[in-house]
């Protein structure tokens, strides 16, 4: 009775189902012969934003994306960094923030897209402003010996320069840097122009034009001096933190004065930079306090650029833990251990490291499989010591621990 339904079940309408099978086996054969290939495509696909309305400026979250696809190895073959393109469009939206979908297409036919991460990008809409700024010149390199750079000119002396508005605030000068290579006399050069605010050029901001031209007047220098820049500082950083490096870029400028004043100048300082609320990597630009008589040769400028590097002070902390001994499987026992307890040093920042407490450290070793019962040593390594992942081990005493292990139930 079964067999005879079982036969009814299977002959039933079987030449639908003959044919759903040979349809099967060609997709499965179309596939396997093209051999296709799924994988990421390597590196990130900038992302575009489009139709971004009249008077607004877009600001996104992230600039790239990347991408998981299906294609045949021709396909895969011809993959460049121009074959997807990816956008996200803001054109119905207003000023403030909206999360936007990305929309990613191929040059190449038959490709499939996959996965795009992220699949949404935050774009900030921002008021477009617009300002003209003055153009600042900054000397690289040096004339030839016995020679000065003069006062440099820039043609144009402003540029204009438009952004996000609360970017733009921050922006009230662009500079250019004009290289010196042994030169004897006047010359021109082209410089481009960027907006850098804290030794970092701003993202987002249009500068019209983006280069100058530039005069370099170049002067024997009867009564100029190389003097070294020596970074003054107020104060001290917070508590918990050092000064790991201090640097002045120029670390160098070149003086010139009074012969008495020349004279009695070995460097110049800066204006004080406050360390009181410096607990990251800090890059400022502060004037140089020049003395009576002494002026800079280049006069484009009198600040520098000061990168102060600051660090979290590191401690040591010595703990005594007890030993544990974990995967131990359910038909033996750990006895006994010698010893009982390990030393162990770590090391770490002092916010992080001067505040832990003992029952946030362990000493776990993990039993190895298969060791029958008896006298086993265990080493204790570095990882064995569970603690956050800041911290780190700088020695365990000792290095081997001696177990005895017995079977359960003896």
């Amino acid at each position: 009775m079964i067999g005879q339904r079982l036969r009814r079940v299977i002959l039933a309408n079987w030449p639908a189902k003959v044919l759903s099978l040979v349809a099967a086996l060609g997709i499965w054969f179309s596939v396997v012969s093209a051999q296709q290939r799924v994988g990421n495509f390597p590196g990130g696909i900038p992302v575009d934003i489009q139709h971004v309305p009249d008077g607004l400026v877009a600001i996104a979250d992230t600039e790239e994306i990347s991408l998981s696809v299906i294609a045949d190895q021709a396909a895969w073959s011809q993959f460049t960094a121009d074959t997807f393109h990816a956008s996200v469009d803001v054109n119905s939206a207003s000023a403030g923030v909206v999360d936007a979908p990305v929309t990613v297409t191929s040059s190449i036919p038959g490709v499939q897209i996959t996965k795009v991460s992220p699949s949404t990008v935050l774009v900030r809409l921002e008021k477009l402003a617009t300002k003209k700024v003055p153009v600042q010149i900054r000397l690289d390199g040096q004339p030839a010996d016995g020679f000065a750079p003069g006062e440099v000119t820039t043609n144009p002396t402003t540029v204009t320069v438009s952004g996000p508005e609360s970017r733009l605030k921050q922006v009230d000068q662009v500079i250019g840097t004009v290289s010196l290579n042994g030169e004897r006399s006047d010359f021109d050069q082209t410089a481009p122009v960027k907006a850098i605010v804290a030794g970092e050029e701003l993202a987002n901001i249009s500068i019209d034009p983006t280069t100058v031209v530039t005069h370099v007047p170049i002067e024997r220098a009867g009564n100029v001096k190389a003097v070294g820049v020596v970074v003054k500082t107020d104060g001290s950083v917070p508590s918990g933190y050092v000064i790991a490096n201090i640097q002045s870029q120029p670390s160098v400028v070149s003086v010139t004065g009074t012969s008495v004043a020349l004279a009695a100048l070995d460097a110049v300082e800066t204006q004080p930079i406050s360390l009181s609320d410096v607990t990251a990597k800090t890059a400022v630009q502060v004037s140089l306090a020049l003395p009576s008589g002494i002026r800079l040769v280049d006069t484009a400028t009198d600040t520098v650029q000061v990168t102060l590097q600051v660090q979290e002070v590191t401690i040591r902390r010595d703990f005594d833990l007890p030993v544990l001994v974990t995967d131990i499987p359910a038909n033996q026992s750990v006895i006994s251990r010698s010893p009982d307890t390990a030393h162990v040093t770590l090391e770490g920042p002092l916010s992080q490291l001067g505040s832990l407490v003992d029952s946030a450290v362990r000493l776990e070793i993990p039993l190895p499989k298969g060791l029958p019962p008896g006298t086993h040593d265990l080493d204790v390594f570095p990882e064995h010591i569970i603690r956050p992942s800041d911290i780190s081990v700088t020695s365990v005493d000792p290095q081997k621990v001696t177990i005895e292990l017995q079977a359960s139930g003896q």
